[in-house]
């Protein structure tokens, strides 16, 4: 497969399996946020099926990650039987107060049409999530279907500046409101001078 010539391409063999973890990881992370899920979907499994990444072993703690994003990647591609498993698996072993974990498990829900439980399942993940402002960020990124720390913080910004430029939009429309009632605009005609 591509894969398969890819990684002998840069002999990944001869890397650590952390490494090789890290790869398919940040490789994965790209490939979904070009919207290549499919692509992505093959670097995650990848690396679950490394033999340092399984249950109990040595680099278990990078499996929930893997996971939570090869979720996205199955529901993207349409595979929500997949994604469930992935979501359930995923929280199961972070733990039921990581964010993300149940952020993943309430878009399996919505993608089951379980508004309801979904519903549920985003605000046990705000209450429960030790960081609230990145699981927000990470909940707008997902609905983009880009995952990742940098880009879930270049969501966030973005989010930010929306908020702020539709604050400004409000006060100059204000202003313009007060300026249409102090020199009625709608009578004007081009070439008039307004004295203020």
């Amino acid at each position: 497969t591509w894969l398969d010539l890819a990684f002998e391409a840069v002999n990944i063999n001869a890397l650590s399996s952390r490494e090789q973890a890290k790869i398919c990881l940040c490789m994965g992370n790209l490939f979904a946020w070009v919207a290549d899920f499919s692509g992505a979907d093959e670097l995650y499994t990848y690396a679950l099926d490394l033999d340092d990444l399984a249950p109990g072993a040595r680099y278990r703690e990078w499996r929930p990650t893997l996971l939570a994003n090869r979720t996205l990647c199955r529901l993207r591609q349409g595979h929500v039987a997949k994604a469930a498993v992935d979501a359930h698996v995923a929280l199961k072993e972070a733990g039921p107060r990581w964010g993300i974990g149940l952020a993943r498990f309430g878009q399996v829900m919505c993608a089951l049409g379980e508004w309801e439980k979904a519903g549920q399942i985003f605000v046990l993940a705000q209450t429960r999530c030790r960081e609230q402002l990145v699981l927000q960020a990470k909940i707008s990124l997902a609905r983009t279907s880009g995952c990742g720390n940098a880009a879930a913080a270049a969501a966030g910004t973005a989010a930010v500046a929306a908020v702020i430029a539709a604050r400004k939009l409000d006060a100059i429309a204000n202003q313009l409101e007060h300026v249409d009632s102090a020199v009625q605009l709608s009578t004007l005609q081009r070439g008039d001078k307004i004295e203020l």
